[in-house]
């Protein structure tokens, strides 16, 4: 036996005023439950069934609601539990013969569901128009989900989509997602062959957000320890638009700005992204296109995510207070890297310019890994460099350094 089905039901209430045994169709204008306690207890194998039975029958059902339930579903490798406080389908169509079933409108109100252990969602509602089903085409729309993840501290305000699947791609459009903390927004067109390796087809994804320090906190255990704390209290916009599959990723646009802290904006392209996600530091398996544009009203926010042991030794002090402009265009692979221009600018501080080749990205130590390196240095006032060297560094050395100069150079 497939399942043993046990429980009990407080009220149950069918109405039908269109049954016609021989065109197999039935009209139910209401199934009501109330009170239901089922559990259904999943066999561990289940025996196959070599029988044919041919189903043609037809259902329209104009009202279909359950309240005050629950129902458990049990396996070897599953618990589902849920509470249904209210669950109600309006305008239901069911053809069993084609395996074709159609909702019109769903809603569900204030209802509970768990996945033991993994899984713990409380205060569900939903509502859901447009259902339909038939394989492998399936469609919905999402005008609304609230609920409240009760493991990891999730919660959704509210959550609307529009979803379709077919035969050869995914569909996600007007998506849109609120947390008491984030708002975001986004749109995915996949085709189900763009994660193959041969022939891969497309993808196309668009995302624009507002993200929360509240929601950030949820992937704490993956972040250095510390870098919560530093990050500041408004929200992170996020924005991205790629386009591509595993052959070939082309970034259309991505932003990250944190108003008053930063603007960063780049674009770009990188070929062969599986290969360098398996081996990130297998030589010629990325080849890179990259524009970054950084911008900072105060270098501080920046210089926090430095780790002190990095600068140990060096003689040189991280700046405080300062603006940053920053710019780079490179392209290449591990093997070779090309940068084209790299250009960093302290506005009356000093402007830095540098464009060259990287031999052998994984191997940085050996300096005659860099090749047809030029720099051009500007420093309007020499006394900027003089206070991010360490005393210490030049104790000793008989070396006075002047003061309130500028200083030029090319290399």
């Amino acid at each position: 036996k497939a399942a043993q089905v046990k429980g009990r039901l407080k009220s149950l209430r069918i109405a039908s005023h269109g049954i016609n045994l021989k065109q197999e169709f039935m009209r139910l204008d209401k199934a009501l439950i109330d009170g239901a306690d089922v559990d259904i207890i999943l066999a561990d194998s289940v025996p196959e069934d070599t029988t044919e039975t041919e189903i043609f029958w037809k259902i329209q059902a104009d009202l279909a609601k359950v309240t005050n339930s629950r129902i458990r579903v049990m396996g070897k490798a599953m618990d589902i539990n849920t509470d249904i406080k209210t669950l109600t389908a309006d305008d239901g169509f069911f053809d069993l013969g084609k395996s074709e079933y159609k909702i019109a409108h769903a809603e569900l109100l204030q209802s509970d569901l768990s996945y033991a252990p993994q899984v713990s969602l409380s205060d569900v509602s939903a509502i859901v128009d447009s259902i339909y089903f038939c394989s492998p085409d399936i469609s919905a729309q999402i005008s609304h989900l609230k609920l409240k993840e009760n493991n990891y501290g999730v919660q959704v305000k509210d959550l609307q989509a529009r979803i379709s699947i077919d035969s050869t791609a995914v569909h996600v459009n007007d998506f849109r997602l609120e947390t008491p903390y984030s708002d975001v927004k986004l749109g995915l067109n996949m085709q189900l062959d763009a994660l193959e390796n041969n022939n891969p087809g497309t993808l196309q994804l668009a995302f624009d957000g507002k993200i929360g320090k509240g929601d950030i906190a949820l992937f704490r255990q993956y972040m250095p320890k510390g870098m919560l704390e530093k990050l500041p209290n408004q929200q992170i916009a996020l924005t991205t638009a790629i386009n591509g599959n595993l052959k070939n990723i082309r970034i259309e646009q991505l932003g990250v700005k944190i108003p008053g802290k930063l603007s960063l904006t780049a674009d770009g392209s990188i070929s062969n992204p599986k290969a360098t996600l398996d081996n990130p530091f297998e030589l010629n398996s990325l080849n890179l296109n990259l524009n970054a544009n950084l911008d900072s009203p105060n270098i501080d926010f920046l210089t926090q995510f430095v780790d002190p042991k990095l600068l140990a030794g060096t003689g040189f002090k991280m700046p405080h207070g300062l603006p940053l402009n920053a710019s780079v265009k490179l392209h290449g692979n591990m093997q070779n890297l090309a940068l084209e221009n790299l250009s960093i600018k302290i506005p009356g501080k000093i402007n830095l310019m540098a464009k060259g080749e990287v031999l052998r990205l994984n191997n940085l130590d050996n300096l005659s890994n860099l090749k047809n390196l030029t720099l051009n240095f500007d420093a309007q006032n020499i006394d900027f460099l003089i206070n991010s060297l360490d005393p210490k560094l030049l104790a000793n050395t008989g070396i006075k350094i002047p003061h309130g100069i500028g200083v030029k150079g090319t290399a």
